[in-house]
């Protein structure tokens, strides 16, 4: 069984037929992830089938991604804490002008959706997997001028609206989601997201749950008439210190940084937001001294998580730092996977392919990770066996072993492939590599399989 049967396995879709094809399209998707669709197919005959897929009433992308929520909620068991990560992208798919049903993006002149993603990561960054997913499509808005008079009453309206009628509503909604989770695990389900997060719905949610919440905050809070949020806990005394060393990240340089510490239990009284009193934990790390030019690396952070020492100070901001690992995924499923090149014409279509994408990305970062973290357990954990067959043949010129090979040699042998040369000082494949390695190792796979007739693995036993 090939690992796109395997994750497709409890895909209900009505018929075992478009079951058959939702696993066919993921490993054929999987080959070369940056390619269009007719490049992967098999001619006219196999492209249109992949449209009549996508088109299929009965085929929707959350039909596709439920076995893969499955497998990943199986996967968390075996951890202690879990960070489930939440943040939003926009897809865009301005230059496609043919494609309908598309709505406005960031910038109102761009056409696209938005997907919201919530993946389960462990503290070490293993992707263990997507949770759930959200697409949405903005309403296009009418030309129509309107008046000071009009603009206010709008805005006093959308001001108004119950927060299940707003875009906000998918943070609460997915702390929730999360919170079923938790009831249903032993692990410590961490909710994380970026500072659109921080609302007062969620917030006024994360009291007295199975599971805990980390945002980042946006919003200086009132403690009482005197006393706001913020000036409180910088008028705190420093606990401690933390370094760490920053990764490459757009407009910032890779570097160390060293912050300070401080943290403060703190309660939002009622207002006319919220009928309750709410209490988290404000933990600030800042660094006092950035280097010249440089931006200063400080997060306010809000949590419900017992901060009680400077080490579980320290430990809410290495958890948060885990964040970054949606914004690694989307940098895959983008530029990896070239989600924002699809042309399929219609909403319906995006969607699918999309979500098929997702669980292509989720399986290099999941490789990329586990393989640092757990090097020497057997490749088969990770690898189906005619993809490690084929990459060992592939590399070395000779049969394979008989015995799986550690996961580490694999994976080398793969990003080889994809451009990795192994020097002593080039540390550990990025996603990058190994997503090129598969997809080389895969249509070489492909190939033999149509010239043999047969299954590759049997070739090179």
């Amino acid at each position: 069984m090939t690992w796109a049967e395997e994750e497709m396995a409890a895909v209900d879709l009505g018929d075992q037929r478009l079951n058959r094809r939702a696993a066919t399209l993921l490993d054929t998707m999987s080959m070369k992830p940056d390619s269009s669709i007719p490049t992967k197919t098999k001619g006219l005959a196999e492209m249109t089938a992949a449209y009549r897929f996508f088109d299929n009433p009965e085929v929707d992308e959350q039909k596709l991604l439920e076995p893969h929520y499955q497998r990943t909620q199986e996967r968390m068991r075996e951890e202690s804490v879990v960070l489930c990560i939440e943040d939003t992208t926009q897809l865009d798919y301005t230059t496609q002008v043919a494609t309908t049903g598309l709505g406005p993006l960031y910038r109102s002149f761009q056409r696209g959706m938005f997907l919201h993603p919530m993946l389960a990561v462990t503290p070490s960054r293993v992707c263990l997997g997507i949770l759930g997913a959200k697409f949405y499509v903005r309403d296009i808005p009418d030309d129509e001028e309107k008046g000071p008079e009009e603009e206010k009453s709008e805005r006093k309206r959308k001001a108004d609206r119950l927060i299940e009628e707003k875009e906000s509503f998918r943070w609460l909604d997915g702390y929730r989601h999360m919170n079923e989770l938790a009831k249903a695990t032993s692990s410590t389900l961490i909710y994380c997201a970026d500072r659109e997060s921080d609302i007062d719905e969620l917030l006024t949610a994360s009291q007295r749950q199975p599971g805990k919440l980390l945002i980042r905050a946006r919003h200086d809070r009132r403690l009482d008439e005197d006393e706001r949020m913020w000036n409180s806990v910088w008028e705190s005394p420093i606990l401690g210190y933390q370094e760490f060393d920053m990764e490459a990240r757009p407009g910032r340089r890779a570097r160390k940084v060293r912050q300070t510490l401080r943290s403060k239990s703190v309660t939002f009284p009622p207002n006319k937001k919220r009928e309750n009193p709410i209490t988290v934990t404000v933990v600030i790390a800042h660094e006092e001294n950035p280097p010249e030019g440089e931006e200063a690396v400080s997060w306010t952070l809000l949590t419900t998580l017992d901060v009680m020492t400077v080490d579980d100070v320290k430990k809410v901001v290495e958890y948060y730092r885990c964040r970054w690992e949606i914004e690694c995924y989307f940098k895959v499923l983008k530029s990896g996977c070239a989600v924002e090149k699809l042309q399929l014409q219609t909403v319906k279509r995006l969607k699918a392919a999309v979500a098929l994408y997702m669980i292509v990305a989720q399986r290099i970062m999941w490789m990329t990770k586990a393989g640092r973290e757990t090097p020497d357990i057997p490749c088969d954990a990770f690898f189906d066996d005619e993809e490690w067959k084929t990459a060992y043949t592939y590399d070395t010129g000779k049969p394979p072993p008989k015995k799986a090979p550690r996961l580490l040699e694999i994976i080398i042998m793969v990003a080889k492939k994809g451009g990795f040369i192994g020097r002593k000082g080039d540390g550990f494949p990025g996603p990058k590599t190994l997503w090129q390695g598969l997809s080389d190792i895969r249509i070489y796979l492909c190939i033999h399989r149509r010239m043999s007739g047969m299954d590759h693995s049997e070739k090179v036993k």
